[in-house]
């Protein structure tokens, strides 16, 4: 992520802050000058002094981050690598120790995609699905499925990052006149996140999701508002084209008859 997105947040934080203070600080004056420092006045002053601080302390008592995922895919063909770096630029001292968080990330996966299970097992992040996905049915007669990826944090002053990769698949479509391909979407996943101890952000909207790691029960997860390069990747799927059905099926039926025949043959002069 570019340095100047880094810290944009943090700057914008620490202005609202000092623009509220002096706000505050105007405020107090203005009081005392219309009350000429009467009872009154003091009192009015007190209580916006009271108001502030209480403000401060409300804003300060809560975890301030700003979430952005960057997405790409690698590879070509029916077999797709999709990468995601996730970053959490802190902005406020307050937030737990992230070290003892894990963040959830829910891809969720249209009918033209599947993933195969044993291929999560083989990269760092731990993944699973709620559904399992038939590898062998093509896209008309399969369904959208929900792949949960899990991640620890890495810690790095006031910036947490994650780098998750998913392998997954293109499913065979319908041919159609003209083949061509056919524009398939990945949509923008679910950011979650469950800390140890308790994550009190102005993100504070709760979401049921499977507990860590893939487990059969749900716990509770702090959903993450965050902003990203790719609202939506477009993905292109090759597709048959069935004015070659002709062609095609002339030419499996002469490979096959010839290839039987040639068995029949061998088999034939092998018994005699």
């Amino acid at each position: 992520m570019d340095f100047k997105i880094k810290y944009e947040f943090l700057n914008s934080f620490r202005i609202t802050l000092v623009s509220t203070y002096i706000c505050g600080i105007a405020t107090c004056l203005l009081v005392c000058y219309c009350f000429h420092f009467t009872v009154f006045g003091s009192f009015l002053m007190l209580l916006t002094i009271f108001i502030l601080n209480t403000l401060f302390q409300t804003i300060c008592a809560k975890c301030q981050f700003h979430a952005t995922v960057l997405r790409q895919l690698q590879r070509n063909g029916l077999h797709l690598e999709l990468h995601s770096s996730i970053e959490l630029v802190i902005g406020s001292a307050s937030c737990p120790a992230w070290e003892n968080c894990t963040l959830l990330v829910a891809e969720y996966l249209s009918s033209s995609f599947y993933i195969k299970k044993n291929e999560l097992s083989k990269y760092p992040i731990f993944g699973c699905t709620v559904d399992e996905f038939n590898i062998e049915s093509p896209q008309q007669k399969s369904q959208d499925g929900v792949v949960y990826l899990y991640s620890p944090l890495n810690v790095n002053l006031n910036l947490v990052h994650a780098n998750i990769k998913l392998p997954f698949h293109l499913r065979y479509h319908s041919p159609r006149s003209g083949g061509g391909h056919i524009i398939t979407t990945l949509h923008r996943p679910r950011l979650l996140l469950q800390c140890n101890e308790q994550l009190d952000s102005s993100q504070n909207r709760k979401v049921s999701a499977p507990c860590p790691v893939c487990s059969d029960h749900n716990c509770s997860w702090t959903d993450v508002p965050y902003k990203t390069n790719a609202e939506s990747l477009s993905v292109p799927v090759p597709v048959g084209d069935t004015n070659h059905i002709a062609l095609i099926s002339w030419v499996t039926y002469v490979l096959a008859f010839g290839g039987s025949a040639f068995l029949a043959i061998a088999i034939i002069s092998a018994t005699l």
